[in-house]
């Protein structure tokens, strides 16, 4: 028993019917939907982002300034220069 339909036509893919076309606009409209929610929270977050960076900041110019100068006297120069002027 051959229960096989054919109508003579070929078969188009499920992309190029109408039901395929329908489920792709579907497809952006909700992937458009998903963009701007996360968008709204990214730049809701972003508004604390200063102050988060803050202490990341200030220890890595606070390491900065001390590896550089010592007391606030110049490397190469010891005290003993200023002794012997």
């Amino acid at each position: 028993m051959d229960t096989h339909y054919d109508s003579g036509e070929p078969s188009r893919p499920f992309l190029r019917s109408v039901a395929g076309i329908v489920f792709v606009i579907f497809l952006i409209m909700g992937a458009a939907l998903l963009m701007s929610d996360a968008q709204t929270h990214v730049l809701g977050a972003l508004v604390f982002l200063p102050l988060l960076l803050c202490p990341l900041i200030h220890l890595f110019m606070k390491h900065r300034r001390h590896s550089h100068t010592n007391g606030g006297v110049r490397k190469g120069v010891g005290t003993q220069t200023l002794l012997h002027r």
